[in-house]
Formats: C-alpha cells, sequence, structure tokens
C-alpha cells in the first residue's frame, strides 16, 4: 500500500528507504551499501524516476518521496499495489509520470487499486470503476461503459438535474485585509491583494509556487522580508503567530499531522 501521507525515514537516504527492513547485505551481517545503491538506481530507473539515491529522503520533496513509496511498492514483487490518492502533492508534469508508472506497472502484471475523488484521474487510469457511497457499495462499472454524468449521479444519490444552485452574493465593498508589495526572497515577490468582508479568496498555483509561504508569511510563521499588511484599514506589523492571532488571524497548516 502506497498511503496518502507517507513517512519515510528523513535521516535515511533514499536506497535505505527503499530497501528498508529488507537491507541488501554481505557476509549475513554487514549492509552492502553499495550494492544498494545500485540496486535502488536500477529500481528507480525502470521506472523512469530519475533521482540520486544517495539523497537522504529529508532533502527530497513531499512530491518525489510519494514516487519512492510507489518504486518501493513495485520493487516488493507486490501482486496488488492500493494507491490512496498517489497524486495529491504531485504536479501535472509528475501526474503524467505517474501514469507512465502505472503503466508500466500494469505491463508486468500487477493489480492497481486506485483510489481518487478526481474524476478525470479516475477515467484516465481505470479500466474499471467502483463507487463507495456512505460507507456502503454503490455499484461497478466498466470505464468504457460509464460517463462522468452517470458516475456523478452514482457518487451523490441523484440525477445531476437535481443538483443545488448555489445563491450569488455580491461581496461588500469593505477592505478587511490589505497586502501591499510582499516579499520573501526565493519564494514570493511584490505580491499585492485585497480580501472584502464575505468573500472567499483563493489563491491558486503548482506546487513550489510559493502559495503556502505567502499563507505563513501572512500568520507570521515565516514572516515576510518586507511589505506591508493592512486589517480594516490600519497597517499592522506580523512578526509571529501571536501577533496574527491577537488581530484575530487564524491558520489551518497544510500539514495536517
Amino acid at each position: 500500500m502506497v498511503p496518502q501521507e507517507i513517512s519515510p525515514a528523513a535521516n535515511l537516504t533514499i536506497s535505505d528507504n527503499l530497501f528498508l527492513g529488507r537491507e541488501v547485505t554481505k557476509n549475513r551481517f554487514f549492509v552492502d551499501q553499495k550494492k544498494m545503491d545500485y540496486e535502488a538506481n536500477e529500481i528507480l530507473e525502470s521506472l523512469g524516476i530519475p533521482l540520486d539515491v544517495t539523497l537522504k529522503m529529508s532533502e527530497v520533496s513531499v512530491a518525489k518521496a510519494q514516487l519512492v513509496a510507489i518504486a518501493t511498492a513495485v520493487s516488493n514483487y507486490a501482486k496488488v499495489i492500493i494507491m490512496d490518492e498517489p497524486t495529491t502533492a504531485l504536479t501535472e508534469g509528475e501526474v503524467e509520470q505517474l501514469y507512465k508508472i502505472i503503466d508500466t506497472v500494469r505491463a508486468r502484471g500487477i493489480a492497481i487499486i486506485f483510489i481518487s475523488h478526481k474524476l478525470d484521474e479516475v477515467f484516465t487510469v481505470a479500466d474499471e470503476i467502483t463507487v463507495i457511497r456512505d460507507g456502503q457499495y454503490v455499484g461497478t462499472k466498466d470505464v468504457k461503459d460509464v460517463t462522468k454524468d452517470e458516475l456523478i449521479s452514482m457518487m451523490v444519490g441523484r440525477d445531476m438535474s437535481e443538483m443545488f444552485q448555489r445563491e450569488e452574493l455580491p461581496p461588500s465593498d469593505e477592505v478587511v485585509l490589505e497586502i501591499k508589495d510582499f516579499c520573501r526572497k526565493g519564494h514570493y515577490q511584490n505580491v499585492n491583494f485585497k480580501v472584502h468582508k464575505g468573500e472567499i479568496f483563493g489563491i491558486a498555483g503548482l506546487v513550489g509556487a510559493g502559495r503556502s509561504e505567502i499563507a505563513e508569511g501572512l500568520f507570521g510563521y515565516r514572516p515576510a522580508e518586507s511589505g506591508e499588511i493592512y486589517i480594516h484599514g490600519q497597517k499592522v506589523d506580523i512578526h509571529t503567530p501571536h501577533d496574527a492571532m491577537e488581530h484575530k488571524i487564524g491558520f489551518v497548516t497544510e500539514d495536517r499531522n
């Protein structure tokens, strides 16, 4: 199983993690690091994952660690691999790479259970789809025999024509929060925006684009190096999370643990 939230041994290398609990040894007692690195490199190359196996897992992004976890499952000679939302932390390019890995694994006769909320992924990857709703089995369909709308109806338990309409409410003219020329070297540069009362304001981007870092700067967890923050038109200084909470700013971190 490749869980959604992987827990690699951060202080060990990629090859050490690949062979954790089944280390390659010489003379029965000593770890053969050279052979282990060689075999780990062979495994990753065969799956199209270009990584330096001597890197520590602490130096590898969450997305790359996810690919290592998949490679570990494959190298264990598994007959069935369960992937629990494997694309959550991956960029578009890495998702394409994952699809290639899945094709490679499938060609080896390995079965894959692919769990996902994203319908486009399911239609791209799966041969057969099973829908679960409220902990109950709803049904199984061949991908070629079901449309996206039919699948959504199975998931929500009603016809798509009965979907609830969302009421559109115009945002207030009152500006609650304003950011001017927010900067933190290497992470984000000259960020400016206003958030109005009653408005849901979204920040979008790929992994590494700086979305989380902007939020951390606003909350004073990793403060911005320059720029100004205004709350209800008043300039404020936020250097710590305590400062942010004093101004009624709450923060839900991306790391749920």
